[in-house]
């Protein structure tokens, strides 16, 4: 048994008209510095970016930077590590510089005279 609403076409629209394919793009690299015969020390490095996902001219969501950063550190048989990631949305001003302009051309504005 199934039901139908006949809205199906409609829920399917927002996401077909808005949303599409991303790319994302991500590189890293480490450089050890040997201390002893068995002791070492890690230094790494990354970044990716990743494209929003919408197509709209008006993004909710925009593009997203970050970088990473470590250090590492094997002693004998034992290895510590330590982390730090950063990640930051770049085209959310634009978004929302490009939706109160998209308001000013709505909005009529309207002055008081006393």
């Amino acid at each position: 048994m199934s039901f139908r609403s006949g809205l199906e076409s409609e829920k399917c629209y927002y996401p077909k008209n808005t949303l599409g394919d991303t790319n994302s793009l991500r590189f890293g690299a480490e450089y050890r510095l040997p201390l002893s015969k068995t002791n070492h020390l890690f230094f790494r490095g990354g970044y990716r970016y990743e494209q929003s996902p919408y197509k709209t001219e008006l993004k909710p969501i925009g593009d997203l930077t970050g970088f990473s950063t470590g250090l590492g550190v094997s002693i004998s048989n034992m290895r510590f590590d330590l982390s730090y990631d950063r990640a930051t949305v770049l085209t959310i001003h634009k978004s929302l510089k490009a939706s109160l302009q998209t308001l000013q051309k709505w909005i009529t504005p309207y002055r008081i005279y006393s």
